[in-house]
């Protein structure tokens, strides 16, 4: 009987291990399909981008093909995915450009955006310590000294964001004005411009001390903006009474993307995210994840 009893346990053990050696391979066949899904997605992506870059003329705009959503039935599954355009945002990055004249002007639209959104201006004195290359610290700003004293301790990063979330370690940041701030702003390349015809209301703000939000938000037209060109732009600023915008890093067109889609498979569903590059007819992605973009 005992014999009998070992038997029966070392079959159930057997079976057992079976099972779970089969759902392993289960689960790792369907996130192999699922993020061969997500690249056939980027495919797509990449294609639309492609047909605006020999069809847009230089401007980009929420109308364009990109911009259109994209919803695919799947064998066991489905997709959805949308494309938005990361130039209609504030660049952190900017503060860092080596063109002197852009990272001074996207200093002081930063603490136009600042105040638009209740902010303390002052932030932006640390977050440009923070992406700025050098050790000098602004008036109301923070280098080394100061974060090697927080708790976790850490220096200033005194390079370009890769990603709008290091927000959270600059100092006087809480989270009220991380949520504010990271919703607005965006971490790119120091030289890509703001697309006024795809830039938000706050942004638009952040351009002028006089575009006030009755202004900003003509100059939007409900997300359907479509300047041909900064001059038609800038005379449509000047038509609303506003004086218009100075310095560089303005522009119509766009080269940074964002795709982020949701993948659904055998009763499994991610998100996946994807940055676009596309500069001189040439389309990549820069990087790449899972879950969600922000």
């Amino acid at each position: 009987m005992l014999l009998t009893a070992l038997a029966a346990l070392l079959a159930v053990a057997i079976l057992d291990s079976q099972a779970v050696a089969l759902e392993r391979t289960r689960s790792l066949s369907r996130g192999a399909q699922l993020d061969e899904y997500a690249r056939g997605v980027e495919g797509i992506a990449r294609v639309a981008l492609g047909r605006d870059s020999a069809q847009g003329a230089g401007v980009d705009h929420n109308a364009d093909i990109w911009r259109q959503p994209l919803l695919l039935e799947l064998p066991h599954g489905r997709v959805a995915a949308r494309m938005r355009d990361l130039n209609g945002c504030f660049n952190l990055n900017a503060l860092a450009s080596p063109d002197s004249a852009l990272a001074v002007e996207s200093h002081a639209r930063l603490q136009r955006l600042l105040r638009v959104l209740q902010l303390d201006p002052g932030l932006a004195d640390a977050i440009a310590d923070y992406v700025d290359a050098d050790r000098n610290q602004r008036d109301r700003g923070a280098e080394d000294l100061r974060y090697l004293g927080g708790r976790p301790a850490h220096r200033s990063a005194d390079r370009p964001m890769a990603h709008v979330s290091e927000l959270r370690w600059i100092a006087g940041m809480d989270a009220n004005a991380y949520a504010k701030l990271s919703a607005e702003t965006c971490a790119l390349p120091p030289d890509a411009p703001i697309n006024v015809n795809t830039a938000s209301e706050s942004v638009l703000q952040a351009l002028g001390d006089n575009i006030d939000p009755v202004r900003a938000s003509a100059l939007a037209a409900e997300g359907n903006a479509h300047h041909a060109g900064l001059e038609e732009f800038f005379a449509e600023v000047e038509r609303l009474g506003a004086a218009r915008p100075v310095g560089p890093g303005l522009g119509v067109a766009s080269d940074q993307f964002l795709l982020e889609s949701e993948i659904e498979y055998d009763g499994i569903t991610v998100a996946y995210w994807s940055r676009f590059g596309r500069r001189d007819g040439v389309i990549g992605v820069s990087a790449r994840g899972r879950g969600r973009f922000r």
